[in-house]
C-alpha cells in the first residue's frame, strides 16, 4: 500500500512540530477535497524540532541539495514516508532552477539529469507504483515544463 503525497506532507509537518503548518495544510487540502489521513506523531522536543527546521529551511532556502538530504537521511529514520517525501523533495530541487527569475534552464538540465538517474536507477524508481507520483516520472521527458499542463501548477 502506499502513502499518498498529502499523507506523507501531514506526518512530516506533525513530527517535526509545524503544528500550525499542519493544520493550514489539511485546512487547505479540505477545501479542495483533497483527503488527508490525521496523523498522531508524537513530536520531537522542540529544542531538537527548532535545529532541524532550521538547518533543512536553510538548506532549501540556498537551495543546498547536498546539504538537505545530509540533514533529512540523518534526521529521518527510513520508512515509506521518508522515501514519499525524499521523492518530493528530489522534485522539488530538479524544479528549482525554473522557479528563479529569469528561470536557469541550464541549471535545470543538470538538475533533470540527476533526478532522471533518481528515477530510474535509484530509490525513485521504486515510487512508480504510486499513481499519484507517477506523472513525475515523465518531468524529465517534458522539453518545456512551464508551459505543460500537469507541471505548470509545480512551477508557480
Amino acid at each position: 500500500m502506499s502513502v499518498s503525497p498529502t499523507t506523507t506532507t501531514t506526518r512530516f509537518l506533525t513530527s517535526n512540530g509545524f503544528a500550525t503548518t499542519a493544520s493550514s495544510f489539511e485546512a487547505e487540502c479540505s477545501t479542495r477535497n483533497v483527503k488527508v489521513v490525521q496523523v498522531q506523531i508524537e513530536p520531537r522536543p522542540p529544542a531538537v524540532t527548532n535545529n532541524l527546521k532550521k538547518r533543512l529551511l536553510q538548506a532549501l532556502d540556498r537551495n543546498e541539495k547536498a546539504r538537505f538530504f545530509r540533514i533529512f537521511n540523518e534526521a529521518i529514520p527510513p520508512s515509506e514516508v521518508a522515501a514519499n517525501l525524499e521523492f518530493q523533495a528530489q522534485i522539488y530541487f530538479a524544479t528549482a532552477p525554473l522557479r528563479r527569475n529569469p528561470p536557469d534552464k541550464a541549471a535545470f538540465r543538470n538538475e533533470i539529469d540527476d533526478l532522471k538517474v533518481y528515477l530510474e536507477d535509484g530509490p525513485g524508481a521504486a515510487m512508480a507504483s504510486d499513481t499519484e507520483l507517477l506523472p513525475y516520472f515523465a518531468l524529465p521527458y517534458v522539453n518545456d515544463p512551464v508551459k505543460h499542463p500537469v507541471f505548470r501548477k509545480l512551477l508557480s
